[in-house]
């Protein structure tokens, strides 16, 4: 990505970024925001840095001379990526490390035990939370394996063809007729008795997981940005040769 192209994805960012008097919080966020994105960009990025991980750096920055401040932002820039976890309810300990794990890297998780919704349908929930996610974790142990929702859940995420990322115990890689529709997926080992390596690997992988969500969207509002250029330049074209049509009919 050129300085060009870095200076259009940002500018991009900030025009939805209300402005306000000149040396205001709003203004003083802004610039912190565009410190922090400008330096995650380009093909070398110095400091990796998603939406919401510079919206955080530049509210700490502001923060620290306005404690009170609170910008005003679009939805983009405070929306962490969401990860949902398929799991057993027998398996709760576990799971809950790996829920803790995700959101100590500045990410959601989703558990719909924690998502009540009291007379709603529960698989319509369930489907829409799997929507609304950027990818599934499935926690599968043997338990998880045996269960019909996590089955479900499993086969409606490839259904709508989300990255699945299964962290497997070892009682289960044994048999690769255990894992199921999973079968043949690059999976992270989990060893539910020594969960650490586990743990770090799952963290590795989110990381870079949510760095190729973010150079998707940078291809995508570039691609934007040139389809604009595009229609621009041949508006431009088609007026001049508007013009010359008219001159010559003189």
């Amino acid at each position: 990505m050129t300085r060009d192209e870095m200076n259009a994805v940002v500018a991009e960012e900030l025009a939805s970024i209300p402005r306000e008097a000149p040396g205001s919080a709003q203004n003083l966020y802004r610039a912190a925001y565009q410190f922090w994105r400008m330096n995650s960009l380009g093909s070398k990025p110095e400091i990796p840095c998603s939406l919401a991980a510079a919206h955080r750096a530049a509210l700490a920055s502001v923060r620290s001379t306005y404690p009170d401040f609170t910008p005003d932002l679009p939805r983009l820039l405070t929306t962490p990526m969401q990860l949902f976890i398929s799991h057993s309810s027998k398996d709760r300990k576990w799971v809950e490390l790996v829920r803790k794990r995700i959101e100590e890297q500045g990410f959601s998780a989703y558990l719909a035990e924690y998502d009540l919704q009291p007379g709603s349908h529960l698989a319509a929930k369930i489907q829409e939370a799997i929507a609304a996610s950027d990818a599934v974790v499935v926690v599968l142990t043997e338990n998880a394996a045996n269960s019909p929702i996590v089955r479900e859940e499993i086969g409606y995420s490839l259904a709508l063809h989300k990255r699945v990322v299964p962290l497997v115990t070892p009682t289960v890689a044994r048999d690769g007729a255990i894992l199921g529709m999973l079968n043949g997926l690059e999976y992270v080992p989990f060893d539910i008795d020594s969960p650490q390596e586990g743990l770090l690997r799952l963290t590795d992988w989110v990381h870079k997981f949510a760095l190729a969500q973010q150079a998707a969207a940078y291809e995508a509002q570039l691609a934007q940005l040139q389809a604009q250029r595009d229609a621009l330049l041949l508006l431009v074209f088609v007026g001049a040769v508007a013009a010359v049509v008219l001159l010559t009919a003189e």
